[in-house]
């Protein structure tokens, strides 16, 4: 188990705060969005979400990046948060 893992049971024994139960106060795409907001505005740059050409599970997002001042394409990315088998379940929206 890793380091997040222990910290959020050090935060449940030591100041009564679950990360868990703090989930339903930070849904997953509103977070998402908040933090490209932070993001265009610190680093010029434009987050846009775009159709996937080819969907491997339905809820797949894609987002295309590009400079905000010169509208140059930067690249491509899919924020995909979920649990993986063994690893502690600290990013996945599925989880809420």
């Amino acid at each position: 188990m890793g380091l997040r893992y222990f910290s959020n049971q050090l935060k449940k024994e030591k100041y009564t705060v679950d990360a868990e139960q703090l989930r339903v106060y930070f849904p997953y795409q509103r977070v998402l969005e908040g933090m490209f907001t932070i993001y265009q505005s610190i680093f010029g740059l434009k987050f846009e979400r775009i159709e996937p050409p080819y969907k491997w599970v339905g809820d797949l997002q894609l987002y295309a990046v590009s400079d905000d001042t010169s509208g140059e394409p930067l690249g491509c990315f899919y924020p995909r948060y979920v649990p993986r088998e063994g690893k502690y379940n600290h990013c996945s929206p599925s989880s809420v």
